[in-house]
């Protein structure tokens, strides 16, 4: 069984490098003509590209991109323009700026549509979804806390317990605006999809199945025992809030990257087994805006971003002497740990594996990272493309219904009963069962031929 489903995440490989080469293709074909608006030192024209992504700006973004402008001047005649939205923001705002027709060039995207005209190369990056729990690893030592062998919600409960009653001013368990837990399922398109070991392939909505219940009911009541922190319906990231444990999407090493944001050591647990899903595995890409003047330049901005080690790596730690310190060829050590001022999400950047690795980090990052893809469980629905074109107002009336309800019932500050229930009325009166239907009737008939 583990050597099938090794054979299929290669597969899956293969398929991606098949659609990104289409992708590109098509990309430079439908091209337009570049918007050029600026002169460079040179005498050539310029022309500036403007790229939405996800995350916070860092405070020395400004003298990173200068330098950025440099050599992508020097390489393609370009200047790139980062509009920075945060996590919890990204989606709605996205959603806003995008119908409202808006010419930008460029965006951090969740999916990839090649007949609905959206153009995105996938970051190359873990191709599956890891959920942790990643615990201040202070209380972990202090308390004596089994960590590794803690993996549910209701795992939890009892170390909650004891940072409550003996650890005031510390959060139990840290909740933002962008938690979810969906962590048994498969979402197709939010919150349609598939329980993660449904070989029936059967169509649900995520807020109507039992799981889903039993994780709200316990969230509901940690918030009610004041394990939770009272802000976590509308909270962004707040790094200095301590506690003892957060959720995080992660990947080989990323408790070194938590600490280093974090500014503290921090150890985690995997919630579930690792699990390719279609969102995964396209599930970080950048995006060419359909609207774009400047699709030939974006394009060749794409390329250069997944290709060269020096861009990649300048948008990725900031400059040479300034925020790091090259320890060897391809290692680096980070400068000024306590106050960092250049932190950027490194996987809404493009290709990861040209990155340096930390110098607490070991030289086979990169071959690990390959063979945490391969071993990853894959989704039965996996390499199932949902055609949307049917539903398309449906699901955007249900986005709207999401926004309003997810992020307050995650938080845990709410009845349960009250608001799953007005929840699941309002995804009914938007259209969700003719979702629901069209995605089973599509399912069906890939099944069928699969």
């Amino acid at each position: 069984m583990g050597r099938i489903k090794c054979i299929k995440t290669k597969k899956l490989i293969s398929s991606l490098s098949i659609v990104l080469f289409f992708i590109m293709t098509l990309t430079f074909f439908t091209s337009c003509g570049n918007n050029s608006n600026k002169v460079g030192s040179g005498g050539q024209k310029i022309t500036e590209l403007t790229w939405y992504t996800i995350g916070l700006e860092p405070k020395d973004y400004k003298q990173v991109i200068t330098e950025v402008n440099k050599y992508l001047e020097e390489k393609i005649n370009v200047h790139l323009n980062m509009k920075f939205i945060d996590f919890g923001d990204y989606t709605q705002k996205m959603s806003v700026i995008i119908n409202s027709g808006e010419d930008y060039d460029l965006a951090f995207w969740d999916g990839a549509s090649i007949d609905g005209k959206i153009y995105g190369v996938p970051n190359q990056k873990e191709l599956g979804v890891a959920p942790m729990w990643v615990f201040t690893k202070e209380y972990v030592d202090k308390y004596n806390i089994p960590y590794e062998s803690i993996h549910s919600l209701e795992d939890l409960e009892p170390w909650l317990k004891i940072i409550k009653e003996n650890e005031p001013g510390v959060v139990p368990l840290y909740i933002t605006k962008g938690f979810s837990y969906t962590v048994f399922f498969d979402q197709l398109v939010d919150p349609v999809g598939i329980l993660s070991d449904d070989e029936t392939l059967t169509i649900r909505n995520m807020f109507e199945t039992a799981e889903m219940k039993k994780s709200l009911d316990t969230l509901r009541r940690y918030y009610q025992l004041g394990y939770i922190n009272a802000d976590s319906a509308t909270a962004q990231d707040d790094k200095s809030v301590k506690r003892l444990v957060t959720k995080g999407d992660g990947q080989p090493y990323a408790e070194k990257i938590w600490s280093k944001d974090l500014k503290y050591e921090v150890v985690a647990s995997p919630i579930v087994d690792t699990l390719v899903t279609n969102a995964s595995a396209t599930g970080a890409l950048i995006a060419i805006s359909q609207n774009s003047k400047n699709k030939e330049k974006s394009f060749e901005f794409l390329t250069l971003l997944n290709t060269d080690k020096k861009l990649r790596n300048l948008l990725n730690y900031g400059i040479e002497g300034v925020h790091y310190e090259k320890v060897s060829e391809n290692s680096i050590k980070l400068l000024n740990q306590d106050q960092r001022r250049y932190e950027i999400p490194y996987f809404g950047l493009g290709n990861m594996f040209i990155t340096y690795t930390l110098d607490n980090e070991p030289d086979t990052k990169w071959e690990e990272f390959k063979e945490f893809n391969d071993k990853a469980k894959v989704s039965p629905a996996l390499g199932f493309k949902f055609d949307a074109s049917r539903v398309s107002s449906e699901i955007a009336a249900i986005n709207n219904v999401l926004e309003e309800f997810k992020a307050t019932l995650y938080s845990g500050s709410v009845d349960v009963d009250e608001y799953l229930t007005k929840l699941n009325n309002k995804l009914k009166e938007q259209g969700i069962d003719k979702v629901i239907n069209e995605m089973q009737s599509q399912l069906d008939a890939w099944k069928s031929n699969n």
